[in-house]
């Protein structure tokens, strides 16, 4: 039910909308370490062991500041002039359309 109402609203946004859920999920991956890190079970390996941070040189906060999560919700038809959608030199972006289709693109210069 929550989900169908929030689809509804998302389909329903009348101008272009950039959520920036970044915090939260700093905030989950924080959680799940400490969860994970109380818990003597393997059967929930935390989301960034402590082999991939040593295997990659960081500390989880430096980890976590290098992970972003947009949701950016754009009506048939509408600009994106009033949003950013150029990330800095090296980011990888990942996306998932929500609903809708896309029948055209372009691609922007970073």
């Amino acid at each position: 039910e929550k989900s169908n109402q929030w689809l509804q609203w998302m389909k329903t946004t009348p101008t272009p909308l950039f959520l920036d859920l970044t915090t939260h999920i700093h905030e989950l991956i924080t959680q799940n370490r400490e969860k994970t890190s109380s818990s003597s079970s393997t059967n929930n390996p935390p989301w960034v062991s402590d082999d991939h941070l040593e295997l990659t040189d960081m500390t989880l906060e430096q980890f976590t500041s290098r992970i972003a999560c947009h949701v950016i919700l754009l009506p048939s038809g509408a600009e994106t002039s009033s949003l950013s959608l150029v990330e800095t030199t090296g980011a990888h972006v990942y996306g998932k359309l929500l609903y809708g289709g896309v029948s055209r693109y372009r691609l922007l210069k970073s």
